[in-house]
C-alpha cells in the first residue's frame, strides 16, 4: 500500500509542477487554432491572392514581434525569476515603460516604411494598408507582452485568458466580415480585426498586472542585464528574421502574392506540429533559469535533455497525424490542389521537427545569459537561408521556402551542439546566474 501511495504522491507532485506547462499548452492550442481558423476564413472567403497580401503584413508584424522577444520578453523571462519579491513592483514599472516604447516605435516605423517596403517586396498595395498594419502591430505587441508576463509571474490562467479574449474577438470579427459584411471584407479589414482582438486581450491582461512603480535604483540595476541581451539579441533577432520571416517575404517577392498565400496556408497547417514547442517557448527560459539556479550545470543539462526527448516524441506523433489527414485538410478545408501542396506541407513538418531539436539548445544559452553564442549560430543559419531561397526559388518554386528553412535550422543545430559538447560547462561561468537583490 505504501508503494502505491508513493507512486500516487509522485504523480500528484509531477502534475502540480507541470501546471505552467499545461496552461502554456492550452494557450498555444488557442493561438495556433485561431491562426489556423484565420487562415481558413481568409483563404475560403478571399482567395490565395488576398491571403498573400494579408500574409505579407502579418509577417512584417511578426518581425517586430521577434524583436520584442529579443529586446524585452526573453530578458524578462530570464531575469524576473532572479528578482526579490520587493523589487517586483519597480520591475513592473520598468517593463511597462519599455513595452509601451517598443510597441509605439515599432508601429510608427512600419507605417513610415510602408512605401519603400512595398517597392522592395514587390507589393505596391502595401502603403494603402499601412495604418491597419501599424494598429495591428501595436496591439499585438501589447497582448504578447502581457501574456508572457503572466507566464513569467506563474499566473498561467491569466495568460490563457489573454489569448481567449484576444482570439475570440478576432475570430468573431472575421466571421462577421465573411458572413455578414462580406462586401467590406479584405486583407485590410482582416488586419483591423487582428488589431481589435489584440486590444481586448491587452486590456484583459492588464487587470492582473499589479502595482507598477518606477525606481531609478532598481531600473539602474536591471538595465545592464537587459542591455546585455539587447546588444546581442538585436543582431541575433535580425538574423533569425532572415532565416524565418525574411525567407517567406523574399520568396513571396520572387514568386508572387498567390504563391506566398499557398505556402503560408501549408505552413499554418504544418504549425500544428509546433504546438508543444510554442508552448515551451513561453515557459522554458524561466524554467531553465530556475533549473540552473537550483541544480547548476547538471540541472541545466538534465532539463535540456528532457526537453529534447519529449519534444521529439511529440514531433513524431503530431507529424504522423498531419500526414494521415493531409488530403481532407488541404482539399476539403482550403479547397486547393493536394498534389501541388502536399510536398510543401511535409517539408514544413520536417523544418518544424528540426525546431524541436534546436530550441532546447537555444534555451541553454539564453538561461545563462550568453546570447553571443546564439548570434554566432544564427549568423551561419542566416547566410544559408539567404543563399538558399535565392538559389532554390527558381528551381523548386514554393517548396524552396521550407527547404531553405530545413538547411538553415540544420546548420545552426550542428553549430550549437558542438559548442555545448565542447565548451558549455566552461562557458557557464561566463554567464550570469546571480539573484538580483533590491
Amino acid at each position: 500500500m505504501s508503494t502505491v501511495d508513493g507512486v500516487l504522491g509522485k504523480a500528484r507532485g509531477l502534475f502540480r509542477r507541470s501546471r505552467p506547462m499545461r496552461w502554456a499548452m492550452a494557450s498555444q492550442v488557442v493561438t495556433s487554432g485561431a491562426n489556423f481558423a484565420t487562415t481558413l476564413i481568409i483563404v475560403r472567403s478571399l482567395g490565395l491572392g488576398e491571403f498573400g497580401q494579408f500574409s505579407v503584413c502579418f509577417l512584417l508584424a511578426m518581425i517586430m514581434r521577434n524583436f520584442l522577444n529579443g529586446v524585452l520578453l526573453t530578458p524578462m523571462s530570464t531575469i524576473a525569476p532572479k528578482l526579490t519579491h520587493r523589487a517586483q513592483a519597480n520591475y513592473r514599472g520598468f517593463l511597462a515603460v519599455n513595452g509601451i516604447a517598443f510597441s509605439l516605435s515599432s508601429s510608427i516605423l512600419l507605417y513610415a516604411l510602408a512605401a519603400p517596403l512595398g517597392i522592395a517586396l514587390n507589393a505596391p498595395w502595401l502603403p494603402e494598408m499601412a495604418l491597419a498594419l501599424a494598429l495591428a502591430n501595436f496591439t499585438a505587441n501589447g497582448a504578447d507582452f502581457i501574456r508572457r508576463y503572466h507566464f513569467v509571474q506563474n499566473a498561467p490562467v491569466w495568460a490563457f485568458a489573454v489569448d481567449m479574449v484576444r482570439f475570440t474577438v478576432q475570430l468573431g470579427l472575421l466571421l462577421a466580415l465573411a458572413l455578414v459584411w462580406n462586401n467590406d471584407f479584405s486583407a485590410q479589414t482582416a488586419l483591423y480585426a487582428l488589431a481589435a482582438g489584440g486590444l481586448f486581450g491587452l486590456i484583459g491582461g492588464l487587470l492582473h498586472y499589479g502595482t507598477a512603480t518606477w525606481s531609478n535604483r532598481v531600473s539602474s540595476a536591471v538595465w545592464p542585464r537587459h542591455w546585455n541581451f539587447i546588444k546581442w539579441m538585436t543582431p541575433n533577432v535580425t538574423l533569425e528574421v532572415a532565416q524565418n520571416s525574411g525567407v517567406l517575404l523574399l520568396g513571396g517577392a520572387i514568386l508572387g502574392d498567390a504563391a506566398l498565400g499557398g505556402v503560408r496556408a501549408m505552413q499554418n497547417l504544418a504549425n500544428t506540429i509546433n504546438l508543444p514547442f510554442n508552448a515551451l517557448q513561453q515557459v522554458a527560459p524561466t524554467l531553465a533559469s530556475r533549473a540552473l539556479v537550483a541544480g547548476g550545470v547538471v540541472g541545466m543539462k538534465r532539463f535540456i535533455a528532457s526537453m529534447i526527448r519529449w519534444s521529439l516524441l511529440l514531433v513524431f506523433l503530431i507529424t504522423f497525424a498531419v500526414f494521415v489527414f493531409a488530403d481532407p485538410l488541404i482539399a476539403g478545408l482550403f479547397q486547393i490542389p493536394v498534389s501541388e501542396n502536399l510536398g510543401i506541407l511535409l517539408l514544413f513538418c520536417g523544418a518544424n521537427a528540426l525546431v524541436a531539436i534546436r530550441f532546447p539548445l537555444t534555451v541553454g544559452f539564453q538561461s545563462t545569459e550568453q546570447p553571443l553564442m546564439l548570434l554566432m549560430a544564427n549568423t551561419l543559419a542566416a547566410v544559408v537561408a539567404a543563399a538558399g531561397v535565392i538559389w532554390l526559388s527558381p528551381i523548386l518554386a514554393g517548396a524552396a521556402i521550407p527547404t531553405t528553412r530545413i538547411l538553415a535550422a540544420g546548420s545552426a543545430i550542428i553549430f550549437l551542439a558542438i559548442l555545448i559538447r565542447n565548451g558549455f560547462s566552461a562557458n557557464i561561468g561566463k554567464g550570469n546566474t546571480k539573484p538580483l537583490t533590491d
